[in-house]
Protein backbone atom coordinates (compact mmCIF):
# COMPACT_ATOMS: atom_id res chain seq x y z
CA UNK A 1 0.00 0.00 0.00
CA UNK A 2 2.94 1.86 0.75
CA UNK A 3 4.38 1.20 -2.67
CA UNK A 4 1.05 2.31 -4.29
CA UNK A 5 0.96 6.02 -2.26
CA UNK A 6 4.44 6.71 -3.61
CA UNK A 7 3.92 5.39 -6.73
CA UNK A 8 0.39 8.22 -6.80
CA UNK A 9 2.51 11.32 -5.10
CA UNK A 10 5.49 10.35 -7.80
CA UNK A 11 3.01 10.41 -10.76
CA UNK A 12 4.28 7.20 -11.91
CA UNK A 13 2.77 5.29 -14.67
CA UNK A 14 -0.91 4.60 -14.48
CA UNK A 15 0.08 1.07 -16.10
CA UNK A 16 2.16 0.94 -13.03
CA UNK A 17 0.09 1.49 -10.70
CA UNK A 18 -2.99 -0.58 -11.68
CA UNK A 19 -0.79 -3.57 -11.81
CA UNK A 20 0.19 -2.39 -8.18
CA UNK A 21 -3.79 -2.22 -7.21
CA UNK A 22 -3.99 -5.44 -8.86
CA UNK A 23 -1.85 -7.13 -7.08
CA UNK A 24 -3.02 -5.82 -3.85
CA UNK A 25 -6.92 -7.29 -4.58
CA UNK A 26 -5.16 -10.74 -5.58
CA UNK A 27 -3.36 -10.82 -2.14
CA UNK A 28 -6.21 -9.59 -0.13
CA UNK A 29 -8.44 -12.46 -1.74
CA UNK A 30 -5.80 -14.91 -0.68
CA UNK A 31 -5.47 -13.54 2.74
CA UNK A 32 -9.23 -13.48 3.06
CA UNK A 33 -9.62 -17.33 2.05
CA UNK A 34 -6.71 -18.54 4.41
CA UNK A 35 -8.11 -16.62 7.39
CA UNK A 36 -11.67 -18.11 6.83
CA UNK A 37 -12.64 -19.77 10.51
CA UNK A 38 -16.04 -21.60 8.75
CA UNK A 39 -13.35 -24.35 7.60
CA UNK A 40 -10.84 -24.70 10.79
CA UNK A 41 -10.69 -27.38 12.90
CA UNK A 42 -11.22 -26.78 16.60
CA UNK A 43 -8.30 -28.59 17.78
CA UNK A 44 -4.96 -27.66 19.49
CA UNK A 45 -3.31 -24.60 17.78
CA UNK A 46 0.22 -24.56 16.71
CA UNK A 47 0.77 -22.27 19.64
CA UNK A 48 -0.47 -24.61 22.09
CA UNK A 49 2.33 -27.34 20.75
CA UNK A 50 4.82 -26.12 22.43
CA UNK A 51 7.14 -25.90 19.80
CA UNK A 52 10.55 -23.62 20.26
CA UNK A 53 12.11 -24.63 16.97
CA UNK A 54 11.27 -25.35 13.30
CA UNK A 55 13.47 -26.05 10.66
CA UNK A 56 11.99 -26.54 6.84
CA UNK A 57 13.51 -28.82 5.03
CA UNK A 58 11.77 -27.84 1.41
CA UNK A 59 13.22 -24.47 1.50
CA UNK A 60 12.80 -24.76 -2.26
CA UNK A 61 9.20 -23.67 -1.48
CA UNK A 62 10.08 -20.12 -0.40
CA UNK A 63 12.54 -18.71 -3.11
CA UNK A 64 10.42 -17.08 -5.14
CA UNK A 65 8.33 -14.95 -3.14
CA UNK A 66 6.55 -11.77 -4.43
CA UNK A 67 8.75 -8.38 -3.87
CA UNK A 68 8.54 -5.36 -4.31
CA UNK A 69 10.40 -3.19 -7.59
CA UNK A 70 9.97 -0.39 -9.50
CA UNK A 71 11.64 -2.23 -12.16
CA UNK A 72 10.61 -4.24 -14.32
CA UNK A 73 11.77 -7.45 -17.03
CA UNK A 74 14.91 -7.76 -14.25
CA UNK A 75 16.64 -11.21 -14.31
CA UNK A 76 16.38 -12.85 -11.13
CA UNK A 77 13.38 -10.60 -9.61
CA UNK A 78 10.46 -12.50 -9.69
CA UNK A 79 7.19 -10.92 -11.22
CA UNK A 80 4.72 -13.27 -9.78
CA UNK A 81 2.86 -13.10 -6.52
Amino acid sequence: MEGIAEAKANRAERFTIKQMERAKKTIEAKLTKLNDQSRKDDLITFEELGVDKLIIDEAHSFKNLAAFTKMQNVGGISQTE
